[in-house]
């Protein structure tokens, strides 16, 4: 999702490199959006958001509300485009490159790490806090110290639960649904996309090289 540092190096280069200007001014020209960035992103917001309202020892976060915030979202940021004078262009991503294979493998990995990690933070959790009596095994107590390697004190249950409070907000998984959806509305409604032979990236910076596209949120 990006290289570690390129503002920074290209603001090293140039100082003036990065500007701000009104999205009025490219009005008339279309604007590539890469999806699978804002997908994410408002996805992101949705669940940080919902995480501090929820006691997440007993209650799960809504990932159906997420998804349906996540579209409105979208469709928000169309908007704002339009209302600007300018087209967007909805840009899905394709197939992962070979080079991203073990990327994206390792990710899917994470993300059944991270889930693990937050049945088993409740669980405890919820044992600890329970009315009957609970011993945590061995198998417990190395899985509270695997967090304490990362320099944070697992001592506490309000310690357990900001761990769960981080692994949650770190549990960001957008399917394969999720764009089926977005794609399926944008059909309706006549919103004009396109689906990358592989990364959105890719097609993006293509097509403002090519001039298909003025400029590219990503």
């Amino acid at each position: 999702m990006g290289i570690k540092a390129l503002l920074q190096y290209l603001r090293e280069l140039n100082p003036a490199i990065v500007q701000s200007c009104d999205l009025t001014e490219m009005s008339g020209y279309r604007i590539a959006i890469d999806l699978a960035i804002l997908a994410y992103q408002k996805k992101s917001q949705y669940i940080s958001k919902t995480c501090v309202k929820l006691d997440l020892v007993y209650e799960e976060v809504d990932y159906v509300a997420a998804r349906d915030y996540m579209l409105r979202q979208i469709l928000r940021v169309m908007y704002e485009i339009l209302i600007a004078g300018c087209i967007p262009v909805g840009v899905f991503d394709g197939l992962a490159p070979d080079l991203k294979v073990g990327t994206k493998r390792d990710r899917a990995a994470k993300a059944a790490k991270r889930r693990r990690n937050i049945d088993g933070l409740r669980r405890i959790c919820r044992g600890l806090l329970g009315n009957t009596p609970f011993a945590l095994s061995e198998e417990d107590i190395a899985f509270v110290k695997g967090f304490e390697k990362k320099g944070k004190s697992m001592s506490t249950i309000d310690d357990l639960r900001k761990q769960l409070q981080t692994e949650i907000k770190g549990h960001i998984v957008v399917t394969s649904d999720d764009y089926y959806r977005l794609g399926a509305i944008f059909s309706a409604i006549g919103m004009p996309h396109i689906y990358a032979p592989s990364e959105a990236e890719r097609t993006c910076a293509a097509m403002a090289r090519h001039r298909d596209v003025l400029a590219v949120l990503t």
